[in-house]
């Protein structure tokens, strides 16, 4: 049977095969935690009408009710906590109290902010983008999708703050140390973004969420030799093809259950058949044997 562990490090470039190799880090828990049913995702929007969740997380629902991965590293001779990759469940995706955005939670583990699905007010209510509101209270754009904002979470290896990477006061001195011990190259990265997205700030008198048309500016005029450059390029992740894969999986190996099930009966009414035949003949002899014996 396929385990939720290996479908994730499948679809997460590998990152528990990484952290598992990797010198540093030690206790890696991955918590596998079972799928939802499409009743429940109608509940949930039932209750939180007329806002949907985006068909990539609902498809991410089916497969695990919620992500956690946590992961130590090695100091001094001890394991110090410090990745942590998480998601909500369905039920913990509750709506966050703030009168400038509609917001739902999808990360409440984290200390320093919120990350959340923001619905635009233009009456898209099944297409919402991810943010992050950090300690001031103001919003910044992260990802335009659930996948995307996955994948950030996977190429940041859950480390603490990652999500600071993305606002104006960017990633913490002490984070810095464990981006280049980890992801050096993911880090590069960040620190030209920051330079690039908050080098000519939007004005005071623009929207809360304003940012993120000032960011899709800065990338969008940066020439492709400017833009930040990756080794590879991520594989896309499709959450609805891999939830579908899991379902012939699971159907494969019921019918593989059913098919043994059935042999086994077959073969236990032969051996009981075979049995009578050879009970029969036995008592024929014996009935043969006592007629002549009596003749």
């Amino acid at each position: 049977m396929t385990h939720i562990r290996d479908i994730f490090d499948n679809i997460s470039l590998s990152v528990i095969q990484f952290l598992e190799s990797h010198k540093g880090v030690t206790n890696v828990q991955f918590f596998e935690i079972g799928g939802v049913s499409n009743e429940d995702i109608q509940e949930w929007e039932r209750d939180n009408s007329p806002y949907k969740l985006p068909n990539d997380f609902k498809n991410f629902l089916k497969i695990s009710d919620g992500l956690l991965l946590r992961w130590n590293i090695k100091l001094n001779n001890e394991a110090i906590p410090l990745g942590n990759m998480h998601l909500n469940s369905l039920e913990t995706v509750k709506k966050i109290k703030d009168n400038n955005v509609i917001a739902y939670s999808i990360d409440s583990s984290a200390n320093d902010g919120h990350v959340a699905f923001v619905y635009p007010k233009h009456n898209k209510f099944s297409e919402p983008e991810v943010w992050f509101q950090d300690l001031s209270c103001e919003w910044f754009f992260v990802a335009k999708s659930f996948t995307e904002y996955y994948r950030l979470m996977i190429m940041h290896l859950g480390l603490p703050h990652w999500q600071y990477a993305f606002t104006k006061v960017g990633i913490d001195p002490i984070s810095k140390v464990w981006f280049r011990f980890l992801c050096p190259d993911r880090l590069q990265i960040d620190l030209y973004h920051h330079q690039c997205l908050f080098s000519s700030p939007p004005s005071e008198n623009d929207d809360p969420l304003s940012n993120v048309s000032h960011a899709k500016r800065v990338m969008n005029n940066l020439s492709d030799k400017k833009k930040p450059q990756f080794k590879y390029k991520p594989r896309p992740i499709n959450f609805k093809k891999v939830n579908q894969a899991i379902t012939r999986s699971q159907k494969a190996a019921a019918q593989e259950n059913s098919d043994s099930g059935t042999a086994s009966t077959t073969n236990s009414t032969n051996s009981s058949t075979t049995k009578k035949k050879k009970s029969r003949q036995e008592s024929r002899k014996s009935y043969r044997s006592r007629t002549t014996a009596f003749r």
